[in-house]
């Protein structure tokens, strides 16, 4: 028997949770994994067996096996495992008995088989698209490349709905336990556990989009994803470098797109069409994609246009400050010549707006035991300007005409070739981005434009294998890259039209950095308890060379590192009872000093980093602790999940005061600026906590509600505030879910945070807070989604509906006033 659920078969995400409590992980970069063919019934000894007598049944989608889906009868308690090749040992059920089917990516199926004979079942992929954020702990996170699973443990990942976005800002930011930093409308720079920017990694579909160039400070990188192609979005919570490398020590965000299908019945054309619009910045979007299945190959292909207006901030200000954040002047260049004129409504914030194409196409192909996927992205902006600057003053004048961050262009083409190997899964990866960036500035009343322009070839590999044996769930690989990086500066005179160099932002010569490592982790499982263990060694090596003396004449022109990091993780979890689950972890994680940290000078805020080639690496060791009860066991009608850690930072590499030559002074754009270094300070510690409750009001209603905790310090005498780390934080939320509809309530906020606990120097931006620091804040939102008919589906959302004014702790923009948005979408 081939049991095909029918829709209302089809369990949604939230209600299966609990089906993968002794599950291990699909790890690939999709959803699909190596076809079985003919090897099924020789791997089907391999498959894992919790009873002396069992049924093997095949796990498929689209044709393709599910390698490691699990199997979990509700009434018994017995769960398998499947194999490499998607067959599962399933102990033998009796005739009332449920059982639950799940893996990550794919719907839940649950089914009553009685006495029918049961020897394949059929996933579906998950239907709803941007319709959650999965965030979990690093303890429970597996697979080195793509998906994570929440393992044994899973309700500590916290699956958490999303209706509309306009960017993958708004994705993370539903979930509740990201706080977002923005420094403009086209600046997204997600925060996890008090850590930011390269010290966060980003990946899209299984490649690392941290490169050389990530900096310290606030980045806008995640918003170069087209968030309407994103199936679902990942957060790995705390240090995570024995999967993934350097710069995994806040966590990981991974965004995971949409992948093509194959149809075993013949080919499909299917797709989707989708326009939104905004009130609050007259924003509009329009995404279609097109999916052709057949039974040996798919491809999808999916195309994006965003454009955002200028942003309107709110108007009601609770804070009690009648002029902060306002813009009573705009420059203008009237004959030749700045001018401030008046803005006729101060409320809107200019110059904010940016437009986005997005552009995807895969292709996926079977070969004999598994499947080759090609997968290329472009996306690129029109110039974003950075509003922040322009509160800037120098002399007592406006500081900056324009200042933009010109069009940030990424282009990735990856390759995927999975095989199914004895029982085991081995995955390559090889991929290629070339990514360009680049700053425009002029000082107000020069006729100097200069622009530092950015471009960088980076090509990366990994190469892992996975599989089990006996109680042991076990995976290996190797990884590297290699950053190319090019640095050019020139300064346009308006008047004249004449060009000529100037100060780059990075080594004009050139810089590269190589990153290799090899990693290794098991898990075994008995009983109630999991042992989960992992270890990763990681050199890089950074060169840069500055040739022109003009501007700045260091004492040492060409700066070379090499560095090794050892990085190991360790974590248990049991299941006291059928209401109690807890977790206890011990993790480090590391960052290698990148051509940012090394061979940059950039000026802000009166002060001026210059290059400094002694770092070392810096490392965050975690203990954490997680639980997990609910008040009726397999029930979600009360669900508490709790967890606290502490992570020791040594060697952080932080901007400190420092001399060039004996020099404490430089003279750059004009100004006079404080010369500062990054530097490793000895200590600093990281601690927090998150809580969340959630649990069924009603049969259709769920209720959710989320609070985070963190601080952070140096640990010498004067105990410094460390920067990026947001006040307390978190959601409350009441959905409602029928056959045809969902609605949504929820109020987002956040608390206040004294200015004396703001990090040192401008990292968090306290010239843009009040001088107390950074207000509180709440917003009420309200979303809702209609199914019209099979095909069409209305969405419609009400954010911020009181038109509160305020600005997320470390932004140098206010945040989004009253808003009304509509999404109309169909399929075909």
């Amino acid at each position: 028997m081939c049991w095909k659920p029918s829709f209302r078969e089809v369990m949604p995400w939230r209600s299966g949770v609990l089906a993968c409590l002794l599950g291990a992980m699909l790890s690939g970069l999709c959803a699909q994994q190596p076809a079985a063919d003919s090897t099924s019934k020789r791997t089907v000894s391999q498959a894992k067996v919790t009873s002396n007598v069992v049924n093997n049944v095949a796990v498929q989608s689209n044709g393709l096996p599910v390698p490691f889906a699990t199997v979990f009868n509700t009434n018994t308690g017995q769960a398998a495992v499947a194999n490499a090749e998607g067959v599962a040992a399933v102990p033998v059920w009796g005739v009332n008995d449920t059982l639950r089917i799940q893996s990550m990516g794919y719907e839940t199926v649950t089914l009553v088989p009685g006495t029918m004979p049961l020897n394949l079942i059929e996933l579906p992929q998950s239907m709803v698209e941007i319709e959650e954020v999965v965030v979990q702990s690093n303890a429970v996170a597996t697979g080195a490349m793509t998906r994570m699973t929440t393992a044994s443990l899973d309700r500590m990942a916290a699956k958490v709905p999303v209706l509309t976005v306009e960017t993958t800002g708004e994705l993370l930011q539903g979930s509740g336990q990201v706080h977002l930093q923005m420094s403009q409308q086209g600046g997204i720079s997600p925060v996890l556990r008090g850590f930011e920017a390269n010290r966060v990694l980003l990946m899209v579909d299984g490649v690392r989009m941290n490169n050389a160039i990530y900096r310290s400070g606030h980045l806008q990188n995640a918003g170069s994803v087209d968030p309407f192609a994103v199936s679902q979005t990942q957060v790995i919570m705390g240090p995570s470098s024995v999967l993934y490398g350097s710069d995994a020590l806040g966590g990981v965000l991974h965004f995971v797109t949409r992948q093509p299908g194959f149809s075993p019945s013949g080919l499909e054309v299917e797709g989707k069409v989708l326009g939104q619009g905004s009130t609050v910045n007259g924003g509009w979007a329009g995404h279609g994609h097109v999916s052709v299945k057949a039974p040996k190959w798919g491809a999808l292909t999916s195309v994006s246009r965003r454009a955002f207006g200028e942003l309107r901030m709110g108007t009601w200000r609770a804070h009690g400050d009648s002029t902060w954040g306002r813009v009573p002047w705009l420059v203008e260049r009237i004959e030749g010549r700045d001018t401030l004129v008046a803005n006729p409504d101060p409320h809107v914030q200019s110059p904010t707006g940016y437009d986005q194409w997005d552009v995807q196409q895969r292709f996926r192909a079977k070969v004999p035991r598994g499947y080759v996927d090609v997968n290329v992205q472009h996306s690129t902006t029109s110039d974003v300007p950075r509003f922040d600057v322009f509160n800037d003053v120098a002399g007592g004048v406006q500081k900056w005409a324009e200042w933009s961050y010109g069009p940030q262009k990424r282009t990735l083409f990856a390759t995927n070739i999975v095989q199914g190997i004895r029982g085991a899964v081995w995955q390559t990866m090889a991929s290629y981005q070339a990514v360009e960036e680049s700053r425009i500035k002029r000082r107000f009343g020069q006729d100097d434009r200069i622009t530092q322009r950015e471009n960088l070839d980076v090509w990366g590999v990994t190469s892992v294998v996975r599989g089990q044996r006996r109680n042991v769930d076990w995976e290996t690989g190797v990884d590297g890259q290699w950053n190319d990086v090019a640095s050019a500066a020139k300064a346009l005179n308006l008047v004249t039209g004449v060009t000529q160099a100037d100060l780059t932002r990075y080594a004009d010569g050139g810089s590269t950095m190589r990153t290799l490592g090899a990693f290794g982790s098991a898990r075994r499982t008995w009983g109630p308890h999991t042992l989960r263990g992992g270890v990763r060694y990681s050199h890089a090596a950074v060169h840069s060379t500055f040739l022109d003396t003009t501007w700045l004449d260091l004492p040492v022109r060409t700066f070379d590192q090499s560095k090794g990091a050892l990085t190991g993780s360790a974590s248990w979890s049991a299941k006291w009872s059928s209401q109690l689950q807890t977790l206890s972890s011990l993790s480090s994680g590391f960052r290698h000093p990148n051509v940012d940290d090394l061979g940059k000078v950039r000026e802000k805020n009166g002060f001026v980093l210059v290059p400094n080639a002694d770092l070392k690496p810096e490392y965050l060791y975690t203990a954490e602790q997680g639980l997990t009860w609910s008040l009726r066991p397999q029930s979600d009608v009360l669900v508490v999940h709790a967890a606290a850690f502490a992570s020791l930072w040594r060697d952080a590499i932080v901007q400190a005061d420092a001399s060039l030559a004996g020099d404490t002074i430089l003279v750059i754009d004009g100004d006079s600026a404080r010369i500062q270094m990054n530097q490793n300070i000895e200590r600093a510690w990281v601690r927090g906590a998150r809580v969340e409750v959630s649990g069924r009001l009603w049969p259709k209603t769920t209720f959710r509600s989320v609070i985070n905790w963190t601080l952070g310090s140096s640990m010498d005498d004067a105990a410094t505030p460390l920067s990026h780390i947001p006040p307390t934080f978190g959601v409350v939320e009441v959905a409602r879910k029928g056959a045809m509809t969902r609605l949504s309530t929820s109020v987002r906020y956040a608390f206040a945070k004294a200015a004396s606990d703001f990090g040192p120097g401008s990292t968090d931006n306290l010239q843009e807070a009040l001088p107390e620091g950074s207000p509180g804040w709440a917003t009420w939102n309200v979303e809702g989604a209609m199914q019209v008919t099979d095909r069409l589906e209305v969405r419609l959302s009400g954010l911020n509906l009181l038109d509160l004014h305020y600005r997320t702790f470390g932004s140098g923009i206010s945040a989004p006033g009253r808003n009304l948005r509509a999404t109309l979408s169909a399929r075909f």
